[in-house]
């Protein structure tokens, strides 16, 4: 009996994860991946892994499984009046084969379920409420990716607490990422003594190529240059900063 668990975040992995999907559910009755699972979660709607119709065949899946990654524009959306719309949708493809779907909050679990959130998967989105609302995962495999192991972890975790959980709020995990204890920075420090924060900032202003002053802001922003991220509010701040003396860095 193969047991195997896929974890997929957005659309990137998506074609191994609907692969998997698909190839659990027609297996499963025959006692093969029996016990094997796949969740998707979903960070940004916006991106969804768009291609023409025509790059189907070369993905290497069967007739049959078209329909799972099937998609059409709307007719505003559309380039030309001869243009069917026709395309292939990997987030989507992940929305119909997932056992389960979880978002980064309770909030956006329901933004996603409407026409203003859910960037034209939202009836898709509503009709799989079943598997976004609510977490229910009673298996134990064998994990080799670490992330993977505690993504899992934490939402078997919330789901204890929470049956009804219809999302799992992004956050870091205090125990990991405890600047007392952590083993990757150059020094502790704590909520009690805060000296050997200085001593990290000065360290990564000397691995960023920086100035090292102590007395100098070093602003860092972390994340994609998104409207969802407030990239727009960073832009509109970006002139007065400018005219203050101060670091920046960006991943």
């Amino acid at each position: 009996m193969l047991n195997y668990f896929s974890l997929c975040n957005q659309f990137h992995p998506n074609l191994d994860f609907v692969c998997f999907s698909l190839l659990a559910a027609k297996y499963r009755p025959y006692g093969v991946y029996k016990d094997s699972r796949s969740i998707l979660v979903i960070h940004n709607l916006a991106h969804q892994g768009v291609e023409p119709a025509s790059t189907y065949p070369d993905l290497g899946l069967p007739p049959e499984w078209y329909g799972a990654l099937e998609w059409v524009f709307p007719e505003w959306a559309r380039r030309h009046a001869l243009d069917k719309g026709e395309a292939v949708n990997f987030l989507k493809g992940a929305v119909v084969t997932a056992d389960r779907i979880v978002t980064v909050s309770k909030g956006y679990s329901w933004e996603v379920t409407t026409a203003e959130g859910g960037q034209g998967l939202n009836e898709l989105l509503s009709s799989r409420k079943s598997v976004l609302n609510g977490i229910h995962i009673h298996f134990s495999l064998s994990y080799s990716s670490t992330t993977s192991r505690k993504q899992l972890s934490r939402v078997i975790k919330v789901n204890s607490k929470y049956a009804s959980t219809a999302g799992i709020v992004n956050g870091i995990d205090i125990n990991d990422w405890n600047p007392a204890t952590d083993k990757c920075i150059p020094c502790h420090y704590s909520v009690d003594d805060l000296s050997g924060k200085a001593k990290c900032k000065g360290a990564l202003q000397k691995e960023l190529g920086l100035p090292i002053r102590p007395d100098v802001p070093l602003i860092g922003f972390i994340g994609r240059l998104d409207y969802q991220k407030g990239i727009d509010l960073i832009q509109l701040i970006i002139p007065d900063l400018m005219r203050e003396d101060v670091q920046f860095e960006n991943s």
